[in-house]
Order: structure tokens, then sequence, then C-alpha cells
């Protein structure tokens, strides 16, 4: 039997740099028509307002973190608009905080599971390195590539299929920046550069994402749907009551264009059109109330969970390509 997954963790904070976020507050946005859309589109642009989920349709919520001198602009904002908020996130640095130690190994080599750990301790953990390595930020989520103004691409629309076409933006410092050109990112490359010198051994792609609970597959770059979106569709669902039954974790289900937004250059489209692997998913994992940082006490359950999703995806592979 012959078969494999490929698994690839886009996880938000993998550099290692420090960053405090004293009173910043994260507000969650709810537009209810185009015109505050619009108006939500225009604080994209601004370095201000971090949206850390984007609203692409009406009465689609959107998480915004807000630095300190911005959130009675904000505010005032809002109701001058009048777009429903809340408040999501009431300190981040002190969430943060909460779920960040000082943990070092233990004696028999063991890290913990119900806290986050500093990068230096995955580190030895993985490698048995005694080197120590400074903290990450989790709230990045792009790659560190240096451009003419700021840092960094979004690598999910950094592929080479349709890309820059849809839901992306040419502006370097947006978090939906899709980069000079494809594939301009180490990161990007190498997966390339694996899967295709790979090709036809995979029949699953998964890649993990946050945050949002949901379970997607292509296209991303068309509301248009994959020839074998029954199959997509009915093993998606098979692997959230897998989920669901760990402690009630539901995701939402669907081609990423029709249930989120459209984003093109998204590695799990690439890897279906270009790759040829006949399965391909983004799983965007719960945020548990911290958006990209969840609770530490989270940390245990949403492993739980989403394993037994994955085993699902596992067995059937299994069964269908048995005989490969």
């Amino acid at each position: 039997m012959k078969f494999a997954l490929l698994f690839l963790c886009l996880v938000a904070g993998s550099q290692a740099f420090s960053v405090h976020y004293d009173g910043y507050k994260v507000f969650r946005v709810v537009p209810e028509n185009e015109q505050q859309q619009r108006v939500l589109h225009m604080l994209e642009k601004s370095e201000k307002f971090d949206f850390w989920m984007e609203s692409r349709m009406a009465n689609h919520p959107a998480d915004i973190m807000v630095e300190p001198s911005m959130i009675d602009n904000f505010k005032a904002v809002m109701k001058l608009n009048k777009i429903k908020y809340s408040v999501y996130i009431e300190d981040v640095e002190k969430f943060v905080q909460q779920s960040t130690h000082d943990v070092n190994l233990s004696r028999d080599g063991r890290v913990s599971f119900t806290q986050y750990n500093r990068y230096d301790t995955v580190v030895a953990y993985m490698k048995n390195l005694a080197n120590t390595h400074p903290d990450t930020n989790r709230m990045w989520r792009k790659t560190r590539s240096q451009g003419k103004i700021c840092v960094g691409v979004d690598p999910n629309r950094n592929f080479d299929f349709h890309w820059n076409e849809v839901g992306t933006s040419d502006d370097e410092c947006s978090d939906i920046y899709s980069g000079p050109k494809a594939f301009s990112e180490a990161e990007t490359s190498a997966l390339r550069d694996f899967a295709l010198n790979n090709q036809g051994k995979f029949q699953l792609y998964l890649t993990f994402h946050s945050y949002g609970e949901w379970l997607l597959y292509p296209w991303g770059w068309t509301s248009a749907l994959p020839e074998n979106v029954d199959e997509l569709d009915s093993l998606a669902h098979d692997v959230n009551d897998a989920i669901r039954a760990v402690r009630g974790t539901n995701y939402v289900i669907g081609s990423s264009t029709n249930v989120l937004y459209p984003a093109a250059g998204g590695s799990d489209d690439y890897m279906m059109a270009v790759a040829g692997i006949p399965l391909s998913y983004t799983v965007e994992l719960p945020g548990r109330g911290g958006g990209f940082s969840p609770p530490a006490s989270e940390i245990k359950g949403v492993v739980e969970e989403t394993f037994e999703g994955v085993k699902v995806y596992g067995q059937y592979i299994a069964n269908k390509y048995r005989t490969l």
C-alpha cells in the first residue's frame, strides 16, 4: 500500500522577533450592507488597523486589531457609519502574556501541551539542542522577505495558479499582498518543488491555517467547483463529524470562494490543479475566543479534535488506494 499525506502548517508567527501589544484591542465588526463594507475596505489600507479576519460579504464579521492611539477614532467611524461592533479581545498584550510563559524542557525531554511554548523550547524538543532562541510573534502571518517599504508576502496568495487575479493586493504593506511575482518566496517555491518532484505520490493535501472553523476545498479563484466536488464535500462532512464528536466544534464546509471569500494564488488550488493532488483542503483552525492566539487552555482540545479529523482523512486514503 502506497499513499502519502502532505501537510503544510502555515503557522502565524514562525519568525523570531518580539513584539508587544500594550493597549491594543480587537473589535468584531459586522457590516450589514455594501456601503459599510466599503468603509471597512478603506480602513484596511491603514497600518493602524490590523484585520485578523476580513469581511467579504454583508453580515460576515471582521476582526480588527486597533492600536491604542486609534481606538477613539475607530469607534467614531463605526458610530458615524452605523456599523455594529463589539470588543472581541479587551487587551491583546494581556491575552498573549496569559498564554506565554518561560518554560524549559523537562528533564525527560517533554514540553507542555497546555500552554504556548517559546520557540527555543520547541526547537530543543524537536532537535534536542540547547541553543536559546527568542520569543515569537504569533500575530505575524506573512513571510519575512524584505520589500521596498514593508516586510513579507502572504504565502497563500503567492502560488502560480491564477496568481493575483482576485482577493489579493499589490500593496506590499497589505496582509494579503501576493508578492512581486508568483513563487517569489523561498517558502512557497520550496513547497512547489517538493510537490512537483514527487508528483503522483500524493492523494491528499492538507494546509492548516488560523482561524475561523472553516473546512475549505477549491476553488479560491472562482465560484466554479471542481469536477470531484461531491467527493470533496462528502469527505469534508465525514471529517467534520469526527471533529464535532469530540467536543461539539462544528466547521463550515464548502469551496473557498463560495463560503468564505475569493482569494487567488492559494496552495490548495495549486496542489489540485498543477501538482495533480485530487483531494486538497484548507483547514482554518478554531480561534476559541482568541483569534490567532487562542487561550493556552485550548491547545490540547484543538489538537485532539483536529487529529480525529485527520484520522478520517488518513483512513479514507488508505481504503481508496490500498491496492496501489
